[in-house]
């Protein structure tokens, strides 16, 4: 597992597990392993910065880091993006990626649930209803 913090074009950081994409190697140039054309992301989250006011004590105001899913939109967790939208790719801090984890793991067992056949239609939706609640940047 390679978690990486990358700046994507235009301006949005993501956390993921990375894979390089590359073309094939050229058998004529020793030592090519390819050139890198893109990335594959395993459960891309993007990071977003909030500003929170502390109204009885201004001097107290801070930053909230939030994370919330890449494309909350779709069931997939792996998406391939061509190399030329990253910008930067850098080690993210220790929390970060605690955080990130944990949003997998919840991310996984919600899946698993959800794709378990079932006959309780009521518990499906609640669990719909809890994701869609995950994918909240209020954080």
């Amino acid at each position: 597992m390679t978690v990486k913090l990358l700046s994507l074009k235009p301006s949005q950081d993501v956390i993921a597990d990375i894979e390089e994409i590359r073309t094939q190697p050229n058998p004529d140039i020793e030592g090519d392993t390819g050139r890198v054309v893109g990335y594959q992301l395993s459960h891309p989250y993007v990071i977003t910065l909030s500003k929170v006011m502390d109204e009885e004590n201004p001097e107290y105001n801070s930053i909230s880091v939030n994370i919330s899913r890449w494309n909350p939109y779709s069931v997939d967790t792996k998406y391939q993006v061509p190399g030329d939208i990253v910008n930067v790719i850098c080690e993210p801090i220790p929390k970060l990626v605690q955080t990130w984890k944990s949003k997998v793991e919840t991310e996984e067992t919600l899946i698993q649930q959800m794709t378990e056949p079932t006959t309780n239609t009521v518990v499906q939706q609640e669990l719909l209803n809890e994701e869609r609640t995950d994918s909240d940047t209020e954080e």
